[in-house]
């Protein structure tokens, strides 16, 4: 699956990564665990299925001038504000702790331009009026480790700016700067 990407500056990214050390320092689940190179505080703006980025009917990795027109849709909307909202939880068990965004008419339309470019994502929560924007600060936590989470981080952080956009192609492990 294609992951389109949004990135935060370097300032932002770092306090984001602060509320990961956090939760390490109480040994509560949280994303510093994932080792992986492509893990960093990002907004996942749409997924895809591997092939809409394909210029080709052998498929492959985007390329030509399908990735050239999201390149630039995304170049156009960036920089966009970011202002973080409320902590919140997503899910029934195990549950997933997020930051939400405050929504701007400028994110709106580039979520909504990525869609109109690539088609509906393959998946329903990154649909046009359905997309939740967030950064995910840990997954798999129990009730408990929750109300634990949110005993320690800062509820308000400071503002930042989205700077970067990225392709995080998941079937082949690949990273791809956008914008």
């Amino acid at each position: 699956m294609l992951h389109v990407e949004l990135l935060p500056d370097d300032p932002f990214e770092t306090r984001l990564r602060a509320d990961w050390e956090a939760l390490e320092r109480l040994d509560l689940p949280n994303l510093s665990r994932h080792r992986s190179t492509s893990n960093r505080p990002h907004v996942t703006l749409s997924v895809h299925s591997d092939d809409v980025l394909a210029d080709d009917p052998a498929g492959g990795r985007p390329r030509g001038p399908a990735r050239e027109a999201l390149a630039d849709r995304l170049q156009q909307g960036l920089p966009l504000p970011l202002r973080l909202g409320a902590l919140s939880v997503f899910g029934s068990g195990p549950y997933v702790l997020v930051r939400t965004l405050v929504v701007s008419t400028g994110l709106l339309a580039l979520h909504a331009g990525v869609q109109e470019l690539l088609g509906p994502p393959c998946v329903a929560h990154c649909e046009v009026g359905r997309w939740v924007p967030h950064t995910t600060v840990a997954h798999r936590l129990d009730a408990d480790q929750v109300a634990r989470a949110l005993s320690v981080l800062d509820p308000s952080p400071p503002p930042g700016t989205l700077v970067r956009a990225r392709l995080w192609d998941s079937t082949r492990r690949v990273l791809e700067d956008l914008a």
